[in-house]
């Protein structure tokens, strides 16, 4: 069960039976239609629309459009429970952001004793595919990692999973994952203390959320890409104890190169900033 766990969601195997593969959608289904379901324990504070709250959904809009796509976004200030939605509602390709779902679970199931993170976990031939995650070790007989490392290895992009279009979620969904794992609330204080610094450490990122931060600035997040789909999601510090925000920003259908998608996330990561900045009380 472990090695399909970890093998499944994190691109180990080329080629999975199609009831394993069913099965492992189905659990991050699950866990996303939980977290749906659970408002009231989200205790999200709802505030009126001010001009300043008008102007930034407008301008969000705005970037998607000329990034000639939709753009999804749903983001909270933590202390607040100050919330901005756009499209949050949509459903979207999660593409590589679904791997924050499935690390938390993973480390949280490690956590109550019900798996490893040392266990060994064999490796085959076919496993490790081109641009995958394991893509650019040399196979050798008895190569195996252990589940931990194979959770660090997950946060490199695999196109192959990211086109499934069984991968969707909505912004709402993926924001009330966040809103869990802040807080400690279902998933222990180990598991988030390995997996935030996990997201603070990943490096695919430097052309999202983070990309224009005041520099020293804490982001904790998890991109995911594919054809017309650019995504980063996690959690941003901001400055003099002014609180943090928990952020997701999808954007699909775009026909634009890379970098303009890019530009999209980056851009609408920066208005949401510099309002939070702005309007923390």
């Amino acid at each position: 069960m472990v090695q399909s766990l970890v093998a499944g969601h994190f691109h180990i195997r080329l080629k999975l039976e199609k009831f394993m593969r069913q099965r492992i959608i189905l659990v991050c289904w699950l866990l996303l239609f939980t977290l749906l379901t659970a408002g009231q324990s989200l205790a999200w504070a709802e505030e009126t629309q001010s001009p300043q709250m008008s102007a930034v959904v407008a301008e969000i809009g705005r970037i998607g459009k000329a990034a000639k796509g939709t753009a999804g976004v749903a983001a909270i200030h933590l202390e607040t429970g100050r919330k901005i939605a756009h499209n949050a509602d949509e459903f979207f390709p999660m593409a590589s952001t679904v791997k924050v779902a499935v690390a938390a679970k993973i480390l949280d199931l490690a956590d109550k004793g019900q798996i490893s993170l040392t266990s060994r976990i064999p490796v085959k031939r076919s496993e490790l595919a081109p641009g995958g995650p394991l893509g650019d070790i040399h196979w050798r007989h008895g190569l195996s990692f252990s589940a931990a490392d194979l959770l660090a290895k997950a946060y490199r992009a695999n196109p192959a999973y990211d086109a499934d279009p069984r991968d969707q979620a909505t912004p709402s969904a993926m924001l009330g994952l966040l809103c869990k794992i802040w807080p400690e609330d279902g998933v222990s204080r180990s598991a988030r203390s390995m997996l935030l610094p996990m997201m603070e450490r990943s490096a695919t990122g430097l052309k999202g959320i983070r990309g224009r931060l005041p520099v020293g600035t804490i982001v904790a997040d998890k991109t995911g890409t594919l054809a017309g789909t650019v995504n980063d999601v996690g959690f941003i510090t901001l400055p003099d104890g002014k609180g943090h925000i928990a952020i997701v920003v999808f954007v699909k259908g775009s026909e634009a190169p890379s970098d303009t998608q890019e530009a999209a996330i980056v851009d609408i990561a920066r208005l949401v900033y510099d309002y939070y900045l702005i309007s923390a009380q």
